[in-house]
């Protein structure tokens, strides 16, 4: 189970926002729960079952895995224990490097990323440090003080757009909402 989260990077840091010159600061969960969020001091936290967790943590990291299969693979759904521990009902509609598919243990349309891995291209986005805006016509209310890495500006704008069609591609032919 560690090495599942620890393979999963990008998936563990969403829960954070970062501006110039700040800690990094939490962002609450609530949401992802189905709830506002909104905690007192005084509340106690809400235990999960082992179902949520699988469901809403557990299942969404294991795509994670997949992504780093060869194109063939993942498009045949044929990449050993990521897709097998995945099951099946799951139909990648797009794949090569990052892939789309329709998850229908789950009714929705997954996005898989693929982060750092060891070859020089992906290791040389890395070492593009130097931190910049997000780009304002594609997030147009996010606040100007939220900073990116520049290669993780780069890698996302080379594969945004065709994402982005898929995913809405997705969402009309499987009839989903999510």
């Amino acid at each position: 189970m560690l090495a599942t989260l620890t393979a999963t990077p990008l998936f563990l840091l969403l829960p954070f926002t970062h501006a110039a010159g700040a800690v990094p600061t939490p962002i609450s969960i609530g949401n992802i729960l189905g709830n506002s969020g909104a905690v007192s001091s005084t509340e106690m936290p809400t235990e999960l079952s082992q179902d949520a967790i699988n469901a809403q943590f557990l299942r969404p990291a294991q795509f994670t895995r997949v992504v780093y299969c060869s194109t063939g693979a993942v498009t045949s759904w044929q990449c050993g224990a990521p897709c097998a521990d995945l099951g099946a009902g799951v139909e990648v509609l797009q794949a090569g490097g990052d892939f789309i598919a329709h998850d229908s243990a789950t009714q929705s349309i997954v996005v898989a990323h693929q982060g750092t891995d060891l070859n020089f291209l992906s290791v040389l986005n890395d070492a593009e440090i130097p931190l910049v805006s997000l780009n304002s016509s594609r997030f147009p209310n996010v606040n100007g003080d939220v900073k990116v890495h520049d290669g993780f500006q780069k890698t996302f704008e080379r594969t945004a757009d065709t994402i982005l069609a898929g995913v809405q591609a997705g969402l009309t032919s499987k009839g989903v909402s999510k």
